[in-house]
């Protein structure tokens, strides 16, 4: 190859390298302006919407007679609905026995606490005419003392092994 060749060679590859660098400046600077505008959206977004690009339009209410949460095997551990009775709160263990219930019966808030049989063991209530009770259970789910507070007074009650009352004060 000869000199001239080699400087024409030169020559070329310079302006073919120019353009090269021209479009490489213009690619840079399309590349700067979209990289601009994804942090521009993404800083409007993290100031105008601090918790983050939610649905705007969630439902006020959520209208059903039952909802069941399950665990992970799809076994219920608790469920909320309106029943014939009335509105109840049931939590299952693990095993899906039964542990406790907050329920309206007879127009009367209730909370019943269970053993690993299932059996009640405890009871709390407000009775209708404002009355609060506390009732035992032994392991057979007899109800066997009661604490409650009459227009007269507390009152206290024991129960034997049929249900009977066995001793009461007053």
């Amino acid at each position: 190859m000869t000199t001239e060749e080699r400087l024409e060679w030169l020559e070329n590859e310079a302006k073919r390298l120019q353009g090269e660098m021209k479009q490489s400046r213009k690619m840079s600077r399309w590349l700067g302006i979209i990289l601009g505008v994804c942090v521009g959206a993404w800083l409007i977004t993290g100031v105008l919407f601090p918790q983050g690009l939610v649905a705007q339009d969630v439902a006020k209410e959520i209208w059903a007679n039952n909802f069941v949460v399950a665990n992970e095997n799809g076994q219920p551990i608790t469920i909320l609905g309106a029943f014939e009775f009335g509105p109840a709160l049931y939590m299952y263990d693990h095993k899906g026995d039964i542990k406790a219930s907050l329920a309206v019966l007879d127009e009367e808030p209730r909370l019943y606490l269970y053993d690993d049989e299932g059996n009640t063991r405890l009871g709390l209530a407000v009775f209708e005419d404002g009355q609060p009770g506390l009732t035992l259970f032994d392991e057979t789910d007899t109800l066997r003392l009661a604490l409650t507070e009459l227009d007269t007074g507390p009152s206290l009650l024991f129960f034997d092994e049929t249900g009977a009352v066995a001793w009461e004060a007053p």
